[in-house]
């Protein structure tokens, strides 16, 4: 069981402060894929919410062959093009647009965890918080993720993603809180 891990003590506010109107939350979604770029669980915090925030054109009459799972392949492609050229302890990818923020951490050995996140968050912030929950997700599941496409039933897959979502969930809330 994955428990809550949102008891930080924050002396600064990781949210610039954000316009009442704005509605996009703080945490938007999270892939985790392995190292060769297979997303392996995908966090939303509602479904289909990272297609939602994530493609280019917003009409779903046009087909724009927005295709989520090649996200992971690209990071996982950048990442090993980094060690080929001895980029020592890369951490993590930073990409930030005006609509959204993707946050890439490298520092679990085996996956790849991909962050999509409202552009005024500010990760460093709060990169403990979401490295504890990634830490205590892997060592609790480390059977499951230990030979995932052979161990992994679709009810366990089920239960690490509702954990998921729900933290997710959690740290928007609290967040939020922070930002009153």
């Amino acid at each position: 069981m994955i428990t809550n891990h949102l008891n930080a003590d924050f002396h600064e506010n990781p949210i610039e402060t954000i316009p009442r109107q704005e509605s996009l939350p703080p945490f938007l979604g999270c892939l985790i894929a392995d190292k060769d770029g297979r997303c392996l669980l995908k966090f939303e915090i509602f479904e289909g919410a990272l297609n939602s925030f994530l493609k280019k054109n917003k009409n779903e009459d046009i087909e724009d062959a927005f295709d989520l799972d090649l996200i992971p392949m690209f990071i996982s492609a950048f990442e090993r093009f980094s060690e080929t050229f001895n980029f020592k302890d890369l951490s993590g990818l930073n990409m930030m647009g005006k609509d959204l923020k993707m946050y890439t951490f490298f520092c679990f050995e085996k996956f790849t965890v991909i962050f999509f996140l409202n552009p005024k968050i500010q990760v460093k912030l709060i990169s403990n918080i979401v490295k504890e929950f990634l830490t205590v997700l892997f060592r609790e599941n480390e059977a499951i993720f230990s030979d995932f496409y052979k161990k992994c039933k679709i009810e366990e897959l089920k239960r690490l993603e509702l954990s998921g979502n729900n933290w997710l969930n959690k740290i928007n809330k609290y967040l939020s809180y922070l930002n009153q």
